[in-house]
């Protein structure tokens, strides 16, 4: 006999509250060990190939809610050789992509996430754009606060956007944000190239 009885609603909604209840549990755990992570280890160099990084994160995504839902448009310039933290670099852009899934705009036709790679001798520049629903004018400020959540929507921790932060400043990388409500948000990353 089965423990799970199909005609049992109660029972059904209470394994998705189960289940849901264990990503959350399981991303807060990601989110604290990338922060200790970021604070305790040193920076490691290696040189850093963005197809492969960028095709890690979209297999990593693509089980996630939603992300089937959302065209990746990805465009990369890379002919210099580019050296930086490899791992931090993953944690900057998975952070930042894992929300342009979780907070796109259900009600527009075609959801997109733009990701534009460009290095050279000195330096990578990475803009990540989206059409989601965006961050209201008065919360932008504080987007990069210790478990600030900008919107009622999120289930996150409050931490992501914060790891990605303090993760950019032990690479000298800084972070602009621009976004509109409903129409979308962008982020303009730069890392120094730490080739000499």
């Amino acid at each position: 006999m089965s423990s799970e009885d199909p005609n049992n609603t109660d029972q059904k909604t209470r394994l998705e509250m189960l289940n849901d209840s264990v990503i959350k549990l399981d991303s807060f755990i990601e989110d604290i060990l990338n922060y200790s992570r970021n604070t305790r280890m040193g920076v490691v160099m290696e040189e850093i190939n963005f197809e492969e990084i960028l095709e890690e994160i979209r297999n990593g995504h693509k089980f996630m809610e939603g992300a089937n839902k959302l065209k990746p448009l990805v465009e990369i310039i890379q002919k210099e050789k580019f050296i930086s933290d490899k791992k931090r670099i993953i944690v900057i852009l998975n952070n930042i992509i894992s929300n342009a899934i979780k907070y796109r705009d259900t009600s527009k036709e075609e959801s997109f996430v733009s990701v534009f790679v460009e290095c050279d001798s000195k330096k990578a520049v990475i803009t990540i754009e989206d059409n989601g629903i965006g961050i209201a004018d008065d919360k932008q400020e504080k987007v990069f606060d210790m478990f600030y959540r900008a919107t009622k929507l999120s289930n996150g921790s409050g931490l992501g956007m914060y790891i990605v932060k303090e993760t950019l400043e032990k690479l000298d990388g800084i972070i602009t944000l621009e976004s509109s409500l409903n129409k979308g948000t962008k982020f303009s990353i730069q890392i120094p190239n730490q080739t000499n």
